[in-house]
């Protein structure tokens, strides 16, 4: 069976289920009725490279990394940053002080 998304008109959950065709609307956890939306199909193949949408939180990492490669940073150019803005309070903890590490970028 294919997934689809529905969308809960009363609470405005949107989540994904199996269904059939024919499954218009499914139960939701809070009681009420899910709508389902509307299935878009493919046009075709594209054959040009894939973009990280960055509106989509799973890809916004990946879209920062992509990023500050281009700027010329790597893992061990981060992770000597980190360590030049660890600063030790009075009780012996340590902590990244934000403010002079954003300042450095």
């Amino acid at each position: 069976m294919p997934r689809y998304d529905y969308t809960c008109t009363e609470c405005g959950l949107t989540f994904e289920r199996l269904g059939g065709f024919e499954d218009v609307v499914a139960p939701c956890r809070c009681g009420g009725v899910a709508d389902r939306q509307a299935v878009y199909r493919s046009q075709g193949v594209s054959t040009r490279p894939a973009e990280v949408p960055d509106s989509e939180p799973q890809y916004q990492v990946e879209s920062q990394r992509k990023a500050l490669r281009a700027r010329g940073w790597d893992g061990d150019r981060a992770v000597e940053h980190i360590r030049k803005n660890i600063r030790e309070d009075a009780q012996g903890h340590k902590q990244l002080d934000v403010v002079s590490a954003n300042a450095d970028l």
